[in-house]
């Protein structure tokens, strides 16, 4: 099917030639929105032996040809598997129009609801074999949580992303109806009114429009609120795993579980159906997944650990036979308390990292203050302050004004190494940044009482890591500084988070979030956290030194010490 809709586009390459992505979009005119499907369609290609990876491109191995009679092939595969017809349908009816959708002429929604009806994608998402194994996995799920839940309690359910309540379906019926509260949500209100028409018979099913890609308690989500939250083949569909999750563990009360049934690694009839549309290829994490929406079995769990959920487990394992390993439930715990963090003072810097992570915090009910480096010391009318870095009494002032519960310093963050750099600047700059810190850990211990607040401080690339990139020497001295801090001072949990050179407010957020205390010194690059360890080098063999008759060697300190010798 995906050379029949190649032939049809004017495949012209032969044997032997190469042809690029950007190449082959230009000349059969595929759109931009559907430039990775078209990628995704030469790697098929490839699998099949049709091309071979050469010269930044693929070499074409034989050319692409329509089938003789394609709808006669798809006859006989309907015939010879009945129970797969459903899924044969909508893929033939998909890659029917494939070549109209690759160059604008066909809209994918039409293919995949004809006509606006849902019944096929409802066969998809609950009756068809592979979605009844996954979706009674879920079901087994749900009900083991519901059996271990307190006969007194409420139990409250999110479901994420309901679709065509596929899942749903299978789920309400396990729930006890007389103390449940099932939220069902989805992005579109088409789908939450469809599926209040279906669920009518369980009243106790509310149904809301929530984007999960966005803050949910902006969207009438009250944080720590659902006990057990569901989703089902749908935080792939959005553009930032990590932030989704983040949302997610906004929502999930402590110890709350989180059930994902989710496609794992890549598939065919999903990117020949619903790939046909933007928002299969809509992910922006790039570092996370860099040219596919669907992670494996061992990405996921060690995602959501990171994340910090806890008890990850997926079922089936990834080894599991044929196409068992194309999906899997996901399962996992918040952690067992929430978070008490008191209220956060943030020594913000210029580029706006302190007012982002700021909001971040905020938008998970914490109260955060700024403190901006000024000229005196201010209370301003948004309720942040100003102070002179170089006025010690002043950062007292400040942590009396209020009790905190973590301070946050960032003024690091603004001593760039600037071209060209002279003494009087790197002197100015390191009596803002180490002399405020300074002054500030003195305060912290002068105020900070029986139970101190906890001190975070952030440097950008102040730390050399195999990303190969240079230090910045100008804030690695806040570094040096901070190891005296977690010696004198132990009671104030020094942490410190060296940002990548582009990591921005979502990697810090994460790690003050989830932090545990039980690394001090941490270096974020790229999705990837750096704890600091001290290993054993390897030492290369060198050969012993020979010295020669008829050479003159100096040495330098020759009439003392090692000299005479």
């Amino acid at each position: 099917a995906v050379a029949a809709a190649l032939h049809t586009l004017g495949w012209q390459w032969a044997v032997g030639e190469v042809v690029t992505v950007e190449t082959a979009v230009s000349h059969l005119h595929i759109i931009p929105t559907q430039r990775r499907l078209f990628g995704r369609l030469l790697e098929m290609l490839a699998e099949d032996g049709l091309l071979a990876a050469a010269d930044g491109g693929w070499r074409v191995l034989r050319v692409p040809q329509a089938e003789a009679d394609l709808a006669a092939e798809w006859a006989a595969l309907l015939a010879a598997y009945p129970q797969f017809a459903t899924e044969l349908k909508l893929a033939q009816r998909c890659t029917a129009g494939l070549a109209n959708v690759l160059c604008g002429q066909g809209d994918p929604l039409q293919l995949l609801f004809p006509g606006g009806s849902l019944a096929d994608t409802e066969k998809l998402y609950q009756e068809t074999p592979v979605a009844r194994t996954y979706n009674a996995l879920v079901r087994e799920a749900v009900a083991t949580a519901v059996a271990a839940w307190p006969d007194d309690k409420p139990l409250r359910v999110l479901e994420i992303g309901g679709g065509t309540g596929g899942t749903t379906a299978y789920v309400l019926s396990q729930l006890p109806a007389d103390r449940a509260e099932y939220v069902f949500t989805d992005i579109s209100p088409l789908f939450t009114q469809r599926a209040e028409e279906k669920f009518r018979d369980y009243p106790f099913v509310q149904y809301r429009v929530v984007d999960i890609a966005h803050e949910p308690t902006a969207q009438g989500l009250a944080a720590h609120s659902f006990d057990l939250v569901l989703a089902a083949n749908v935080i792939h569909a959005t553009p930032d795993l990590r932030q989704t999750l983040t949302h997610v563990q906004q929502l999930l009360a402590p110890n709350g579980l989180l059930v994902l049934y989710e496609a794992m690694n890549k598939q065919r009839f999903s990117d020949l159906t619903v790939g046909m549309t933007e928002g299969w290829w809509s992910f922006t994490d790039a570092n996370l997944r860099p040219d596919y929406a669907l992670l494996r079995h061992e990405q996921w769990l060690a995602l959501l650990a990171e994340m910090g959920f806890v008890g990850g487990t997926a079922v089936p394992e990834a080894d599991a036979p044929g196409i068992l390993a194309q999906q899997a439930v996901v399962l996992a715990r918040a952690p067992e308390t929430t978070l008490s963090f008191g209220r956060w003072l943030i020594l913000a810097d210029q580029s706006g990292v302190g007012e982002q992570l700021a909001a971040q915090l905020e938008a998970r009910g914490q109260e955060a203050a700024l403190a901006r480096p000024g000229t005196s010391y201010a209370q301003l009318a948004d309720g942040s302050f100003t102070l002179n870095p170089a006025d010690a009494g002043q950062f007292r002032q400040l942590l009396t004004a209020a009790t905190y519960g973590q301070v946050v310093y960032l003024w690091g963050l603004d001593e760039q190494l600037a071209e060209p750099l002279t003494i009087a600047d790197l002197e100015a700059g390191q009596r803002q940044i180490v002399g405020g810190a300074l002054y500030l850990v003195q305060a912290l211990a002068q105020t900070g009482g029986a139970t101190p607040p906890r001190l975070w401080l952030v440097t950008r690339q102040a730390q050399a890591t195999a990303d190969d990139l240079p230090a910045n020497a100008a804030q690695a001295t806040l570094w040096g500084f901070s190891h005296t801090v977690a010696l004198e001072h132990p009671e104030l949990g020094c942490t410190r988070l060296d940002l990548g050179q582009d990591g921005g407010v979502d990697a810090l957020f994460s790690a003050i979030w989830h932090g545990d205390g039980r690394e001090d010194q941490i270096a974020l690059r790229a999705g990837q956290r750096y704890a600091r360890r001290l290993t054993r080098a390897d030492w290369p063999s060198m050969p012993p030194v020979a010295f020669r008759d008829d050479a003159t060697y100096l040495i330098t300190g020759g009439l003392r010490g090692l000299g005479p010798l």
